[in-house]
């Protein structure tokens, strides 16, 4: 029976698992420092910005209920609701899920 050391295959073998050791050792320590105060300030930002746009639709939306049902006149108002979500609406949506989505990838 040989010896690890005196086998010339070995070094390399256990360079290698070092090498992946200390990448997944690095990984980890990356993952238990606290996100940075910019990072947060960042989410913050996003996270009223998404909150004040969404209430801003769901309050047009209600006023468009009123105005059908004290009219009675339902096209204008469902004519308006579509318009907004076709153009207001679903771009954000995609412009939102493309900036959390592209994030991911990057770390």
């Amino acid at each position: 029976m040989t010896e690890p050391a005196a086998d010339p295959a070995v070094p390399g073998r256990l360079a290698g698992r070092l090498s992946h050791a200390v990448q997944e050792a690095e990984g980890a320590v990356a993952d238990l420092i606290p996100a940075s105060l910019a990072d947060e300030d960042r989410s913050w930002i996003a996270r009223r910005t998404v909150g004040v746009f969404i209430g801003a639709i769901i309050a047009y939306l209600v006023l468009l209920l009123m105005q059908g049902g004290t009219t009675g006149n339902w096209s204008d108002p469902a004519a308006r609701a579509e318009e907004i979500i076709k153009t207001v609406v679903v771009p954000i949506v995609t412009l939102v899920l493309g900036y959390y989505f592209g994030q991911s990838r990057k770390g």
